[in-house]
């Protein structure tokens, strides 16, 4: 039932960060916080493996260029599951997360 893929943008294992979702268009990537949000899906499943070192440094730095951008603070950069209930990221991408915004590991 979707008219697209969910996320604004991609980034696959080799670290390339690929335009899905055009950026006037609202994501659909976590119920009821989509609107003002952009939505970002690293490519893999994270409660069993690893990002690629590649991903964390292109995720890394696109992060940085769009809080530049649009002046977002780092505490308002959320990973799925701290806005929704669901496994996304999946542990080991949230373990990065965290420690890119400086947060405990849980």
């Amino acid at each position: 039932h979707w008219a697209d893929i969910a996320y604004h943008f991609a980034v696959d294992r080799a670290g390339r960060v690929w335009q899905a979702r055009p950026l006037v268009y609202q994501g659909a990537h976590v119920r009821g916080h989509n609107e003002h949000n952009m939505g970002i899906v690293v490519l893999g499943n994270f409660e069993v493996q690893h990002p690629a070192a590649a991903q964390l440094v292109a995720l890394k730095r696109f992060i940085g260029f769009v809080r530049g951008l649009y002046h977002v603070p780092m505490n308002e950069v959320f990973t799925h599951r701290e806005l929704g209930k669901t496994s996304c990221p999946g542990r080991y991408l949230q373990e990065y997360m965290d420690r890119l915004r400086g947060k405990p590991s849980r």
